[in-house]
């Protein structure tokens, strides 16, 4: 049952949608079905071409819980945030959970757990949104970048230095929405709502992190490489406008992460080589050592092995990405 504290809360679910009809169908029902009394369900139709909303409104006839309704067109942000902008305008309720169409709730109890912690100073709650497991190694290694970014922000944020959360697990005070100006500042680009507005709402005392496994989301990784970084390159266009702290500090830690394996690579062509295969062996424990728990943490316990594996693939991506970056081209947010 819903813990006392949670249930006292008013909570508006929000679903961007854009040709999302197969996902809506596969994974609208078990965010509709969540054990908790207190909420609604508003799914947002961006100007879809396809059959969605033709099917929501099959729906909402038999949902008392779901609300519908198409983005305000005279709002003209940019990306995803015309959509949430219409969905949060039309939400009745205090608190706002945000999460995709093609997002499955691990459990019954995800708003539950995610409106847990919230209440008296806390104001902001960044969830974990893992992408479901499937066969082969490029999903453990989309899955393995996923993790490590949530270690990563919520890390950070346990430190007093939150800079993002994720878009599909994310829940805030309708209120603290307001107070920072909504997506005023951010309403140019095309990404932005989940960690420059993030930004903007966080302070020390007002954020925490939530790691029970019912709060977990779940959705399907991408398939391809260039899907991947299709993906990453969108959601890196934003690092360019943190502010100078944020920048430096996870330059620092990806330099601390990813610097030892040049530094390794051209020690084994000296005559030093014994050397870098002691600092190899001292780097493969460490992360084996570091990932043991925080596999358990996340759930992610099939890639615990072979972290060393796919932290060395994920350090090749990232240098792919960062050439990447240079020749972007706009794009869209579907």
């Amino acid at each position: 049952m819903p813990s006392q504290n949670a249930s006292s809360k008013s909570v508006s679910v929000i679903i961007c949608a854009k040709n999302e009809i197969a996902n809506l169908q596969k994974n609208l029902s078990k965010v509709l079905e969540q054990d908790y009394d207190n909420f609604e369900v508003i799914v947002v139709d961006d100007q879809s071409t396809d059959e969605t909303w033709k099917w929501l409104e099959s729906v909402v006839k038999n949902n008392e819980r779901l609300k519908i309704l198409k983005s305000n067109p005279d709002y003209k942000l940019r990306g995803k945030k015309t959509a949430l902008l219409s969905g949060i305008d039309d939400a009745t309720n205090d608190w706002l959970l945000l999460a995709d169409a093609d997002c499955s709730p691990a459990s019954k109890l995800w708003v539950t757990k995610m409106l847990e912690p919230a209440g008296d100073d806390c104001r902001l709650v960044l969830g974990y949104g893992p992408f479901a497991k499937s066969k082969g190694w490029f999903n453990k290694l989309v899955r393995f970048d996923a993790f490590m970014i949530a270690l990563q922000y919520m890390s950070f944020a346990k430190m007093g230095l939150t800079y993002m959360g994720v878009g599909r697990n994310l829940l805030y005070e309708k209120s603290l929405f307001k107070e920072v100006g909504g997506f005023s500042k951010v309403e140019n680009m095309l990404s932005g709502d989940d960690d420059l507005l993030v930004q903007l709402m966080a302070k020390k005392t007002n954020t925490v992190y939530q790691l029970d496994p019912n709060s977990f989301i779940y959705s399907d990784a991408e398939k391809d490489l260039s899907g991947f970084l299709r993906q990453k390159n969108r959601h890196h266009s934003t690092a360019f406008y943190y502010n100078f702290k944020m920048k430096l500090a996870l330059v620092l830690f990806n330099l601390a992460r990813f610097g030892s394996y040049p530094l390794m690579i051209i020690i084994l062509m000296t005559r030093f080589s014994d050397v870098a295969i002691g600092l190899i062996f001292v780097h493969i424990s460490l992360i084996l050592l570091l990932h043991k728990k925080n596999t358990k943490t996340f759930m992610e316990y099939d890639f615990w092995l072979i972290t060393p594996i796919l932290d060395f693939l994920s350090s090749i991506i990232y240098v792919i990405l960062a050439f990447k970056m240079f020749i972007r081209k706009e794009e869209r947010w579907k």
